[in-house]
């Protein structure tokens, strides 16, 4: 059976355009952009927050999620990079050889083995980043609770909830999706496979 692996290079460079580039980089530039800016509506509240009344109901929600977001960035980290490296096992990349592309209509889209390849890598690299990315909103989300309730200045261990946005951010930036670093992946990932 055809694989993604069966690909040469030279056809995959052939395919590996800049518009196919862009397109990655567009989808990985704006998920670290929305959090950024979440990120930053959290630090405007922050600043700007003026409460004269203290509630501490919501410390006490803050001292539960704070750990969970902890565990959740470690258990959607693994379960991400368990996901990214099953995608590119040999069955994987044989189905993915077979399957169709389909538009948004649901049309077969006509795509050459490499395009297919293309949209494997940014599929899977999208799937990855996406688990990071929940556990990096569900920090925001902690955050923003702190903000609101007046809590974010004044206790610094609320700010450990930052840890899986830096950890997201530092993903998108490594994992940017650049010719050399696509090229890459398609000949250690995919090519790399028996």
């Amino acid at each position: 059976m055809r694989s993604l692996s069966d690909i040469s290079t030279t056809d995959f460079l052939k395919d590996l355009t800049s518009a196919q580039l862009r397109m990655g980089m567009f989808i990985q530039a704006g998920l670290g952009l929305g959090a950024l800016f979440f990120f930053l509506a959290v630090l405007f509240v922050a600043f700007f927050r003026q409460t004269s009344t203290i509630d501490t109901e919501p410390l006490d929600i803050l001292t539960t999620l704070t750990p969970i977001n902890i565990v959740m960035l470690v258990v959607l980290g693994s379960v991400g990079q368990f996901i990214y490296r099953f995608r590119f096992s040999a069955k994987q990349l044989e189905s993915a050889y077979g399957n169709d592309l389909r538009d948004r209509e649901g049309n077969i889209i006509v795509a050459t083995p490499a395009e297919k390849a293309i949209y494997f890598i940014r599929a899977s690299m999208l799937l990855r980043t996406a688990l990071f990315e929940g556990s990096a909103f569900f920090g925001l989300a902690a955050l923003m609770i702190a903000a609101t309730s007046g809590f974010l200045l004044s206790f610094l261990w609320i700010w450990i909830n930052v840890l899986p946005l830096v950890v997201f951010i530092a993903l998108i930036v490594i994992t940017f999706p650049t010719k050399n670093r696509v090229l890459r992946i398609f000949e250690n990932s995919i090519k790399g496979v028996n």
